[in-house]
């Protein structure tokens, strides 16, 4: 019950901005990507039906933050454990889109048993910077209905989320440029957004779908979205049981893995059997795997955490989506942020 009091206090779904207006006279590839940009943050909830490649109609919540010069009615909290019908909170209209072809999507998916905004430090930063960022409440894999064991195409069922709410932004934020975006993922969403970013399930289907129908089981070599320009798995791999050894070759986007030490192993293995991708790898010090969602750490201040993560996200989604070279310099390691993150990369 402590949980879910402590998470029923969220960060402020609206933020007041620095400077509301900075946005329609200033580069937005010019704002510090380590502070918050100068928009307010709004943010809406509501729910999508889709019907996947294979499988019956899934019906989820779906979150969006997205920029504001609105700050009437601060400050309002939102309750991320209830799912809401179409609102934005405070009232907030969205800002005219700093960038020439609309708001730059974010999207991402969380991890077993949270639920859309356990990373909201990371949308909020994103569409503080003239983002959209998106995020399904993966059905079925919820902190207060979850389905154990998974039922049957839950590894097809979380791609196929993350593209239908990325779709689905065209009918509440039309002005989100969804013809390319940047996937993100923590934990178990960091396993989804490797195969959002293409990744195959080639893996023995007895290990990652029992129970799946030949029709589910073909769907997995296609969960890919084209349309995504690069990856981010926050403190969660490549699952070989789902990809096999060779399925990560669907690949072609740039990746970036953030992790915390004590799950070493498994992102030195992902890194050592990913020849032929792009592939960034930063490990935090002092990190745990909450870092990269609620920020409960004992050895990591929250707030630090949050800034490294958040930083290096946005860097890398600006310099792939955005095609901002300023952000080389963080990205290849000559640019120290901070000296409790080391950085590996290989193509």
């Amino acid at each position: 019950m402590l949980l879910v009091l402590v998470l029923a206090c969220a960060e402020p779904a609206i933020r007041e901005a620095d400077t509301a207006t900075a946005a329609a006279t200033v580069d937005p590839l010019g704002w510090e990507v380590s502070e918050s940009g100068p928009f307010a943050v709004g943010h809406l909830a509501w729910e999508v039906t889709y019907t996947p490649a294979a499988g019956e109609t899934r019906t989820f919540t779906a979150h969006a933050w997205f920029p504001t010069d609105d700050t009437t009615g601060l400050p309002v909290r939102y309750d991320g454990l209830v799912d809401a019908q179409p609102t934005v909170l405070g009232d907030a209209t969205p800002a005219e889109p700093a960038h020439a072809d609309g708001f730059p999507v974010l999207a991402y998916s969380h991890g077993d048993q949270g639920w859309g905004a356990t990373s909201e430090f990371l949308m909020l930063h994103a569409a503080s910077h003239g983002w959209v960022a998106v995020a399904p409440s993966h059905t079925d894999n919820l902190l207060w209905a979850n389905v154990d064991p998974p039922p049957p195409a839950h590894w097809v069922h979380r791609p196929a989320d993350v593209t239908a709410a990325v779709d689905a932004l065209a009918d509440v934020l039309p002005d989100a440029d969804t013809s390319a975006y940047v996937v993100a993922g923590h934990s178990r969403g960091g396993s989804t957004a490797w195969t959002v970013a293409g990744a195959r399930l080639d893996g023995d289907p007895a290990e990652w779908c029992p129970g799946c129908t030949d029709a589910q089981l073909a769907a997995g070599a296609g969960v890919g979205d084209p349309r995504v320009v690069a990856g981010i798995g926050l403190d969660g791999t490549l699952r070989r049981d789902q990809t096999g050894a060779t399925g990560h070759e669907g690949i072609t986007a740039p990746m970036l893995a953030m992790s915390a030490p004590d799950r070493r192993d498994g992102h030195q293995d992902q890194f050592d059997t990913t020849d032929g991708i792009a592939l960034t790898w930063i490990e935090v010090a002092d990190a745990c795997h909450q870092t990269f969602a609620l920020g409960t750490c004992a050895a990591l201040d929250t707030e630090e955490g949050y800034r490294i993560v958040r930083t290096y996200s946005l860097a890398f989604a600006r310099r792939h989506l955005l095609g901002d070279t300023g952000m080389d310099g963080l990205l290849d390691g000559s640019t120290v942020l901070d000296d409790r993150a080391t950085l590996e990369r290989h193509d």
